[in-house]
């Protein structure tokens, strides 16, 4: 992954990070079903290669119960920036998530879905490219 295409996907993080904090903060204190669970951390291959290009390398964490609480996860949300997370933890929104955006703006929802499906095709181009594909984005 090239330095240019990998600050590009960072900005595009730094834009939604604050619009969907905006709504965890208020709503994920207070939830009894947790999203951010050991299962999902897990990096994938698009993760690495982004991360590594910034100098990072990621420590896998061995997860000895897979429905405990994220180790990444505070009272106050996330400790890693969310450009360091598994893509995975940007890309889902829980059903209550979704219907507190969509209830307070639908054009705030498109937008973060746009930056996530913009995230999204540039870390499929790269991942095709450096894979020597072309069919689709993975």
């Amino acid at each position: 992954m090239t330095h240019g295409v990998a600050e590009e996907i960072k900005l595009l993080y730094e834009e939604i990070s604050p619009l969907i904090e905006g709504y965890t903060s208020g709503l994920c204190p207070q939830c009894n079903d947790v999203c951010c669970r050991q299962r999902h951390l897990q990096y994938d291959d698009g993760d690495r290669l982004f991360i590594r290009s910034f100098g990072i390398e990621i420590e896998e964490i061995e997860a000895h119960d897979m429905d405990a609480c994220c180790v990444f996860l505070s009272e106050s949300g996330c400790i890693l920036p969310r450009w360091q997370r598994p893509f995975r933890c940007t890309w889902f929104f829980c059903e209550p998530l979704i219907e507190e955006v969509q209830d307070n703006s639908a054009r705030e929802l498109r937008r973060m879905v746009k930056l996530v499906r913009d995230i999204q095709t540039l870390r499929g181009c790269c991942l095709n490219h450096m894979s020597g594909t072309t069919n689709g984005i993975r």
